[in-house]
């Protein structure tokens, strides 16, 4: 009985709260939103995820290209840890000695799935345990 009255007192000690209150509750949620919408947008680890999916999709581009016959330059590669460099050395050496990449570039591919894979795991980590901190 005793916590009926406690729940019923609690709610109607809420609901009887004035309206500023509310309002500057409403304002200190909305500027976290923001604030945490900012942080979101500008996280290096979203960034970096996002330019290795940008990699990830161009290599069956540059499949297509090499089966068909047609250069490709390094300017086009999309910027993501060592693999561009990697990328565009062998890119260097099939257009100077001929060598196939037939072989080489679905490795190179499921390794980047699997770094990708491997960060995106990390960033989950990290903000599991940011969140468990708070």
């Amino acid at each position: 009985m005793t916590k009926i009255l406690i729940y019923c007192a609690l709610i109607s000690f809420i609901l009887l709260l004035p309206d500023r209150i509310w309002e500057k509750i409403w304002n200190e949620l909305n500027r976290c939103f923001t604030y945490l919408s900012y942080l979101k947008a500008n996280n290096p680890f979203q960034k970096e995820h996002k330019n290795g999916q940008a990699l990830l999709s161009f290599m069956p581009k540059l499949e297509a290209k090499i089966a068909m016959g047609i250069k490709t330059t390094n300017e086009s590669i999309p910027q993501y840890k060592f693999y561009t460099s990697l990328l565009s050395d062998l890119i260097g050496f099939h257009q100077k000695r001929g060598i196939s990449l037939r072989a080489i570039i679905p490795e190179l591919r499921m390794n980047l799935t699997k770094d990708l894979q491997f960060e995106s795991k990390l960033q989950s980590n990290i903000l599991g345990g940011s969140l468990q901190f708070l």
